[in-house]
């Protein structure tokens, strides 16, 4: 549902307003999830003693080990979220239909958008001076996009990784609790084999980001290679390890030469 919402109209901006109005629109479905998982927590907080009451203290036991299957649920939601609406603006900006840098702009003088939420989001793409993205050619856009996605990519999938493969576990033991069953080897098997599946779901991405990033690299004119690692340089790094954040630009200088 919340997803749909952000899905719903055109499938790309074409102008200011339309981004802006896209953007107002993702901070009040991120508020509005925000809003539910506080709802949720609340509800099984307040409903455990009252199951431990009626049914069994282990209910209760059970009921509370569903609050990290809500936490994860809530970081899903406002992940897919943000992935829908980055992907229609970085496909906007990467056809020169819309400028980051007057955007932010733009936004910055709203004064009924709570700021440290705009900030998070913008610092997700590749915001720039509007001059300096006014003149990018749009093959240095679209590597420079699939970069920024590499990067967002990487970030979202290690910060979901810990919740996700405490989550699993956590809902089977609470089903276990609940039905006052005892564990087997069969849905053991199954949760072992989820968060495996988490695991390779979590490398899998950014590797594929990745490969997108080189395939959009070679299609990249020679003179203009040295314009997007400069870019890519400046780009915020929030969340990501000096570390990983190197590893990432050596991959832009290996292959700024065609190599």
């Amino acid at each position: 549902m919340l997803v749909g919402a952000v899905l719903s109209g055109s499938t790309r901006y074409a102008s200011l307003a339309e981004l802006v109005a896209a953007l107002v629109l993702l901070l009040r479905w991120r508020r509005r999830s925000l809003q539910a998982l506080h709802i949720l927590v609340g509800a099984l907080v307040v409903a455990a003693p009252v199951l431990a009451l009626l049914l069994a203290p282990l209910a209760a036991g059970g009921v509370l080990l569903q609050l990290p299957g809500a936490w994860a649920l809530y970081l899903l939601v406002d992940a897919a979220l943000l992935f829908v609406w980055r992907r229609r603006v970085l496909q906007a900006w990467s056809e020169a239909k819309a400028n980051l840098g007057v955007l932010a702009e733009a936004v910055a003088t709203l004064p009924n958008l709570p700021r440290p939420s705009v900030d998070a989001v913008l610092r997700t793409l590749p915001v720039l001076p509007p001059l300096r993205d006014r003149d990018l050619e749009p093959d240095a856009r679209h590597a420079i996009a699939a970069f920024s996605d590499w990067c967002w990519t990487e970030v979202t999938a290690s910060a979901l990784l810990p919740s996700l493969l405490v989550a699993v576990p956590s809902t089977w033991a609470a089903m276990l609790l609940i039905a006052r069953t005892l564990p087997n080897a069969g849905p053991a098997a199954i949760v072992a084999g989820l968060n495996i599946i988490v695991i390779m779901v979590r490398l899998g991405l950014p590797l594929e980001h990745k490969r997108r990033l080189l395939r959009a690299l070679a299609r990249v004119a020679p003179e203009r290679r040295a314009a997007v690692l400069a870019v890519a340089r400046d780009l915020d790094w929030s969340g990501l390890s000096d570390p990983r954040r190197l590893r990432m630009l050596r991959t832009l200088e290996r292959n700024q030469d065609g190599g």
